[in-house]
């Protein structure tokens, strides 16, 4: 250094002394940066498909978001309506209780449209609808509303084409347990929900409530 100007190791000294003071800053940042990534422009915040919303069950969620059945399906007793219906009767009488569409629940799940009756021991009911073929499935949930008078009543849930195809395995369901089905209605012209009450006519209990419940028809 003898060999500087006059003043100049000084003058050198204090560069020297700034550029300490800048590297000294520069590692303070980083440490600052590194501790909290959340404030560094490239962190993204955190979230999960499955996080529930405050205040509602998983379950819940799951209740209010059923498979959808896609663009362009239609609605039994909206779009297509019943062709004619044989209201639920006990045996050997032709008087009964009719059918009836509308919001209920089922399993405490909300239910948008379902079609209903009451229903006594042994009793039968059922209702038709004109497809002409145009339809690939056939979608509905079974089971019984909650505010099922009676509890106790078995019920055997049957989809028929063309009065003497089951179009799906029959199903017979209690009180408290629904079952969603998917049928093929491909080749049916004139599509039949029919179900019969599997217990010993008699007594004096009261109705239960059995349901098709959302049904719905996705076209080919």
């Amino acid at each position: 250094m003898a060999d500087l100007p006059g003043g100049g190791l000084q003058y050198l000294w204090r560069w020297q002394t700034v550029i300490l003071a800048v590297t000294a800053v520069a590692a303070v940042a980083l440490v600052v940066v590194t501790a909290w990534p959340e404030h560094s422009p490239q962190a993204a915040p955190r979230t999960s498909a499955s996080t529930a919303p405050a205040n509602v069950s998983p379950s819940t969620v799951a209740a209010a978001a059923p498979t959808p059945a896609g663009a362009g399906a239609v609605r039994l007793g909206f779009e297509v309506k019943p062709l004619s219906s044989e209201p639920c009767h006990p045996p050997k009488s032709a008087e009964g209780s009719a059918w009836e569409r509308g919001p209920l629940r089922v399993n405490g799940r909300p239910v948008a449209s379902a079609y209903f009756c009451n229903v006594l021991a042994g009793a039968t009911g059922s209702l038709e609808f004109t497809l002409g073929g145009a339809y690939r499935e056939l979608r509905v949930t079974l089971g019984f509303a909650d505010d099922s008078p009676s509890v106790r009543h078995t019920v055997r849930f049957e989809i028929l084409g063309d009065e003497t195809t089951y179009l799906a395995e029959p199903r017979t369901l209690s009180f408290g347990q629904s079952l969603d089905v998917v049928a093929d209605v491909s080749k049916t012209s004139r599509l039949r929900l029919h179900l019969v009450e599997v217990d010993q006519p008699g007594g004096n209990d009261a109705p239960s409530r059995p349901v098709w419940a959302d049904p719905v028809l996705v076209p080919k």
